[in-house]
């Protein structure tokens, strides 16, 4: 089930294996939180190319951004300590070390939960291991493989 240890000792699974594994072995509302939380409607937070957008307000519980977005420019405007889970969309293999959840927006992000790694493209695990580098433990790391996000 897990894909990957890291340097720091970080594991990253496979998101759908493990949302299975969870709803297998009596945690089905660790696995709803998580789906709920990636997929549903949440305040978010935009880390888009030269500036940040917000839906609804300044305390997003969500973060989106394309991997090499991650420090989110103008990011200083919004509270990130309410984010649970943060999408990161990675287009191509050539993306993967052009951004990172660096230590400074980790410190910001106090009640981050979950980190899902969106990939449109097969890569080796040991790739995504620079993107997660500064997280702490305790943030559950899932990776997805899709075209559609």
């Amino acid at each position: 089930m897990s894909i990957l240890q890291s340097g720091n000792s970080q594991v990253i699974y496979d998101f759908q294996t493990h949302i299975s594994y969870l709803q297998n072995n009596g945690q089905a509302a660790t696995a709803t939180e998580i789906l709920d939380l990636h997929t549903n409607l949440h305040p978010t937070g935009y880390f888009l190319a030269d500036h940040v957008e917000s839906t609804e307000d300044k305390f997003p519980f969500r973060i989106v951004s394309d991997v090499g977005n991650l420090e989110g420019a103008g990011s200083e405007e919004l509270h990130l300590d309410k984010v649970k889970i943060v999408n990161v969309l990675i287009r191509n293999h050539e993306e993967i070390l052009s951004g990172q959840l660096s230590a400074k927006l980790v410190s910001r992000l106090t009640s981050l939960k979950y980190i899902v790694l969106i990939s449109e493209f097969n890569a080796s695990p040991e790739d995504f291991a620079h993107i997660v580098s500064y997280v702490p433990g305790g943030v559950l790391i899932l990776n997805k493989r899709s075209i559609t996000e």
